[in-house]
């Protein structure tokens, strides 16, 4: 039989499988772009290209097992050094445990797979590539990249070499002048800055975390740090590398650098450290045409210039004289701190002239002379052009600058007009401010003001109100009586008084009120005198006005309501107006003639009135009120007021450091109106000052006093008796008067009384800080003031104020609470440690604290661990402690029990010494542990990959047994043939068959297994790769192609097998037989019957085959062996076909071959 076609089907069939299985090459991103915010405001965009300045190439050879690793420059900036880190399976944070390879200048090196593989684990094999570049710029500038290779066997080709940014770094700017700054540092030096004065955070956009490397000088002494979040917020050294994780896989690093701050005004421009023209343009040059303004910065010297501002008035009248002009003129675009050197203007062809502007704050006012002209004819005549010019001097950055700024102004129109012609020549600028009296005044309530006969003195003036009437020095304004002829001074001004004031004439008039509501009338007259006047617009008068009332009746009061009114006759222009000016003033009051008025008219007696008349000796005047007379008032005899005075007591006291009182009492007999006790006391001769007060007296005519005793200092005191222990004071007495209403002024009554001799017994006095042992005071009933008989005892004054002597080791520390109780920690990551968020609140308390006692250091102890925390002080000596719990090196949910220890360091005052001494308290915590939703998230994941796992091994399990089973009948038959030695012929005949069958079965379903095998690795890759990234062979295969190529060849070639078997079964299906010539032709039909005893085949004619696709179409039978040779050519038999019958003695060709065979 032929298998020639077979062969080349079958490596056709192979060759188109490993095409299939070839890896491509994956594109990558070497672009990474930055965004610079300010809050949610994106502000400023840039790049950093890599690919622009080096060319790095890994490249993988599949026929040699090597890669080669090349780092080259691309531009004029060197390469420093390279660095390449062999990380094998490690991430970034565990590679730097190894030893890495550093280059200098370009490099190119090729690699055994066995160097950069991770050869602890059989295939597939993964090799992680850390390469750092050094280039030199202005500063050090630095590159990173991450490269992984994967290799499934060690006959297959590497996959994709796999190497990518990360989508975006976003930066958080500090301030919106800091964005631009960190752009240019960015397109400067090609890194991030992470200067917390320029950048408050910056976040690997859509990464899960990142493995940071952190030096001050790469790659010596690099920090790592593994971190679960996205944000950075700064770095501890002076680079920083971020390789961000995401979708499971590394990425190149992001590089940081905390760059230095620049300096502006060292008069160095440190471009590298971001300095330009824009952030500090007096280090860094404007460019040209500008200036650097130290506030703002480059500004064009063009817009600094000399504006007008407003309407100028340029048009003169009256070209005889000289006239001053005001030209008002702005510096737009000023620099700061400029300073003005001069300022000068020109008109027309008249040389220049210096002026002097006032600056008015957003303008300056600038005075102008224009000539007179004596030889001028009365026309009009034009000033121009005309120009006003400014010398400047401002600071250009460091160097100070000095520039001249003008501007034109209108042409100065000198023209004539005459004032008092009658005509308003407004053509020739007269007008109502010049001239009211040919132009009248604009406006309502303006008259034209003048001078007869003075056109010069014309102005446009307010009409006159009353409120220019001013009336002051009304005197006086009371009478006690009134009596006819009674006169009033007062002074008068009449403000804005019109130069053509004449014909002055005053008048007045009054309103009369009672006060016992009766109507009343009165009449004035009144004269007036004008005064000089200091201030010509104000015209002043001194007047007199005399008053009448009409029926006055002295028992009343009066009140007088006085106005005054001024008629006045002045010009306005060619007119003259009368006008008459009112204003009222002081209010005349008029008293009545009564008892009680102070005076003792003749009509008046003591018996009838002793507030006014006073009353005879001995007696005294009883009112009510000294300030006025009131009914009942009378006199009476000073004989029949009586005073009694009660004992004075007590006299013996205790402790002389406090105030003592003495309580007496005064009964007053036939009280006064008005009537009040006043004590005066004296102790020990007046030596010792005292203080004494009495009550009012009640209805009963009693004043309750007291003296009050001051404190006393035995010590110094010259009445201290030294024998008796005792302040003795003698010669006291108390002198008590009776001040009591008489009249409108007060009368007195007093008594001297004794006071026996006082006794104060002096007592220590506790706290105040004197040890009086002489007064018996001591430590045990005021270790306050007295020290502790012990060196190791302090005076505790929590129970009683004097103190107690405590023990030292009395003091302790005693534990309340914490909060939160219970406290919990989470589990932040897949198989990680369990963190504490928040803080733990530990509320302690202090036990018999001394008073002075202070906390100078504090700290907890858990396990060997200890740490210093911050302890807060409350109310009564009790502490809050916060602190954070350690890590719990657990990842299943549960509780944790763990014991601690707080101490502070106290000092406090012991003996007169300042000593420290350490207290603790010891707690018990129980942390509740809990998984966090992104843990609980990974898992539920994980249980699904399981499911899915599952599954896929089912499956594989069931095509197993149907292998198994198929192989196995198909085994245990050529068993049993073997055995039986050919006695079973079925199982004989049948095992081939079944072999052929395990075959055709096994072509087909071990690809399917390898399929199956090659989920369920990807699965179980995705499943150790979901949430953890740790585990970079995970990592890698959850990537790679999971297909076993040993599978798929053995199912090739035992589909190879199983078609073979079919062709074969095709030609034992066939009696006769058949035989075809190498060329595909059938040969001539040979005999049907061979002489007796040949049994070989039948003779065949073979002849050269043609090209494929050159084959004849067969018309004619040919007798080949049989169907299977006829598909050995791939044609179809022709219909006329008989196939050739085996040798005798055989039932097929088939086991005619196979004998041979």
């Amino acid at each position: 039989m032929r298998y020639g076609i077979i062969a080349m089907q079958v490596a056709a069939i192979m060759v188109c499988y490993i095409m299939l299985n070839i890896p491509v090459v994956i594109a990558t991103n070497s672009n990474i772009d930055v965004k610079i915010y300010l809050g949610d405001s994106l502000l400023e965009t840039t790049m950093i290209s890599p690919n622009s300045y080096i060319q790095v190439h890994v490249s993988p050879n599949s026929g040699t097992n090597k890669v080669t690793i090349s780092v080259s420059n691309k531009t004029s900036k060197q390469i420093i050094k390279a660095v390449i880190y062999k990380c094998g399976g490690l991430d970034p944070v565990a590679c730097m445990s190894s030893s890495p390879e550093t280059f200098t200048g370009n490099m190119q090196k090729e690699y055994d797979w066995s160097e950069l593989a991770d050869t602890t684990m059989n295939y597939p094999q993964t090799g992680h590539i850390i390469i750092l570049v050094e280039m030199a710029g202005t500063s050090s500038e630095w590159y990173g990249y991450h490269y992984r290779l994967y290799k499934h066997d060690q006959y297959s080709g590497f996959d994709p070499v796999f190497s990518d940014n990360i989508d975006y770094v976003k930066i958080h700017a500090q301030t919106s002048d800091m964005a631009a700054k960190i752009k240019d540092f960015i397109n400067t030096r090609k890194m991030i800055p992470m200067n917390p004065a320029w950048v408050k955070d910056a976040w690997l956009k859509h990464a899960t975390g990142f493995y940071e490397l952190t030096s001050d000088d790469p790659p010596a002494g690099f920090q790592t740090e593994t971190n679960s979040s996205y944000i950075i917020t700064g770095i501890e050294g002076e680079y920083s590398f971020a390789f961000p994780i995401k979708s499971g896989s590394i990425r190149n690093p992001v590089v940081f650098n905390m760059n230095p701050s620049f300096t502006c005004g060292n008069g160095n421009c440190e471009s590298g450290l971001g300095e330009n023209s824009v952030n500090c343009c007096y280090d860094c040059s404007c460019s040209f045409g500008q200036y650097c303004d130290i506030d703002v910065g480059c500004r064009s010297m063009g817009i600094v210039s000399l504006d007008l501002v407003g309407q100028q008035q340029t048009g003169i009248s009256n070209c005889y004289v000289p006239h001053n002009i005001n030209i008002y003129v702005k510096i737009v675009g000023a620099p700061t701190g400029m300073t003005i050197l001069n300022q000068s203007y020109k008109l027309g062809s008249n040389p220049v002239q210096p002026t002097t502007c006032v600056n008015t704050g957003s303008s300056y006012n600038c005075p102008l002379t224009v000539p007179a002209d004596p030889m001028c004819s009365g026309d009009s005549y034009v000033l121009g052009p005309n120009t006003i010019s400014f010398g400047i001097r401002y600071q250009d950055g460091p160097d100070m600058r000095e520039k001249e700024v003008s501007t034109s102004f209108p042409n100065v129109v000198v023209s004539s007009w005459t004032c008092g012609n009658g005509a308003c020549e407004a053509s020739l600028g007269e007008d109502d401010s010049n001239c009211c009296y040919d132009c009248p005044c604009l406006g309502q309530g303006r008259y034209c003001d003048m001078e007869p006969g003075n056109m010069s003195s014309v102005r446009c003036m307010n009409d006159l109100t009353d409120n220019n009437l001013q009336i002051s020095n009304v005197a006086p304004i009371h009478f006690y009586t009134h009596q006819p002829g009674d006169t009033v001074s007062l002074g008068i001004s009449i403000t804005s008084k019109p130069r053509g004031l004449s014909g002055m004439s005053p008048s007045c008039s009054m309103e009369c009120t009672r006060d016992d509501s009766v109507p009343c009338t009165a009449s004035c007259t009144i004269s007036c005198t004008e005064k000089p006047s200091q201030n010509p617009n104000v015209y002043n008068s001194t007047c007199t006005m005399g008053f009448v009332i009409s029926d006055y009746n002295s028992t009343i009061d009066y009140n007088l309501y006085p106005s005054m009114s001024y008629g006045l006759i002045y010009r306005n222009g060619t007119e003259t107006i009368s006008k008459t000016l009112s204003n009222t003033f002081a209010t005349l009051f008029i008293g009545a003639h009564w008892c009680g008025d102070g005076t003792c008219n003749p009509d008046e007696s003591p018996g009838g009135c002793c507030y006014d008349c006073a009353c005879p000796s001995g007696q005294y005047c009883d009112t009510k009120d000294t300030a006025y007379h009131t009914q009942g008032d009378t006199c009476k005899p000073m004989s029949g007021i009586g005073m009694e005075v009660s004992d004075i007591g007590p006299v013996d006291f205790t402790d002389s450091t406090y105030q003592h009182i003495m309580d007496f009492s005064v009964s007053v007999t036939n009280v006064p109106r008005g009537a009040e006790v006043h004590p005066v006391c004296r102790l020990a001769g007046g030596s010792v000052q005292c203080a004494s007060t009495c009550s009012d007296i009640n209805a009963s005519g009693v004043s309750v006093c007291n003296i009050v005793i001051p404190s006393i200092n035995y010590k110094t005191t010259p009445h201290y008796n030294n024998a008796s222990n005792r302040i003795l004071l003698d010669q006291n007495s108390v002198n008590i008067s009776l001040d009591f209403n008489n009249g409108s002024s007060v009368a007195s009554k007093s008594v001297l009384i004794d006071i026996p001799q006082i006794s104060i017994e002096p007592t220590f006095h506790c706290g105040n800080g004197l040890c009086e042992w002489d007064l018996g005071e001591a430590y045990d009933n005021c270790c306050v003031d007295c020290t502790c008989p012990s060196a190791d005892e302090y005076c505790y004054t929590g129970v009683n104020l004097a103190g107690q002597c405590l023990k030292s080791s009395q003091i302790y520390l005693m534990f309340d609470g914490m909060e939160p109780d219970p406290i919990t920690c989470t589990i932040m990551q897949l198989e990680g440690d369990c963190i504490f968020v928040d803080p733990l609140l530990m509320s302690t308390h202090v036990m018999n604290p001394p008073d002075d006692m202070e906390v100078i250091s504090s700290w907890y102890t858990q396990g060997n661990d200890t740490r210093d925390v911050n302890c807060v002080e409350g109310d009564n000596a009790s502490y809050t402690c916060s602190m954070t719990m350690d890590t719990v090196e657990d990842s299943t949910e549960g509780s944790t029990k763990s014991d601690g220890m707080i101490t502070l360091t106290i000092s406090y005052t012991r003996n007169n010494t300042r000593v420290t001494q350490n207290i603790t308290a010891s707690f018990a915590v129980t942390a509740t542990r809990i998984k966090s939703d992104y843990v609980k998230s990974c898992e539920a994941q994980i249980e699904k990959l399981e499911e899915q796992e599952a599954k896929m091994k089912k499956n594989k399990q069931i095509i197993q047994m149907i292998l198994a089973a198929m192989w196995g009948i198909a085994i245990v038959l050529l068993i049993i043939c073997i055995v039986s030695e050919g006695s079973c012929e079925w199982c004989c005949e049948a095992w081939p068959w079944f072999m052929c069958i395990a075959a055709c079965v096994t072509g087909i379903l071990l690809p399917v297994l390898s399929q199956v095998e090659g989920k369920i690795q990807e699965i179980k890759a995705q499943r150790e790769a979901t949430c953890n990234t740790d585990n970079f062979a995970g990592l890698s295969s959850s990537n790679m192609n999971s297909f076993d190529i040993g599978g798929l060849l053995i199912g090739a070639v035992m589909g190879i097998v199983c078609i073979i078997c079919i062709m074969k079964a095709f030609g034992a299906s066939d009696p006769k037989g058949a035989q075809q010539t190498a060329d595909g032709k059938v040969p001539a039909e040979t005999p049907s019957a061979a002489p007796s005893g040949d049994t070989s085949p039948p003779p065949t004619t073979i002849t050269e085959s043609p090209p494929p696709q050159s084959f004849p179409e067969i018309t004619e039978p040919t007798p080949l062996e049989s169907l299977a040779d006829w598909a050995e050519t791939g044609k179809m038999p022709p219909s006329n076909y008989e196939p050739t019958p085996p040798p005798e003695g055989y039932d097929s060709w088939e086991e005619f071959e196979m004998e041979f065979d």
